[in-house]
């Protein structure tokens, strides 16, 4: 079987920039209604290992928590897909 090299190296970088879509860092993200969230590390969940998010809201004390494929899910806002989460600094 020849697979032409083109297809290979797409394939290797679509799974690359699914990687990178899906790493979390530590950082200030903003939500798609606009309000800035600190991102404070990853975790697990104790029975499953799903992938947590732990975060709270800038300027705010209460901590939220999301699964991670959650976290950087595309959601539907009138008619457009729009991710939930965008990365914008590493510091308030």
């Amino acid at each position: 079987m020849y697979f032409h090299p083109t297809v290979v190296l797409l394939n290797n970088v679509d799974e690359l920039l699914e990687k990178i879509q899906n790493r979390i860092r530590k950082g200030v993200y903003k939500h798609y209604k606009g309000k800035l969230y600190e991102v404070l590390g990853v975790g697990h969940h104790s029975e499953t290992l799903e992938e947590l998010v732990f975060y709270h809201a800038v300027g705010e004390n209460r901590l939220w928590v999301r699964l991670k494929k959650m976290f950087f899910e595309m959601i539907e806002v009138n008619g457009k897909k729009v991710s939930r989460f965008n990365f914008i600094a590493n510091k308030l």
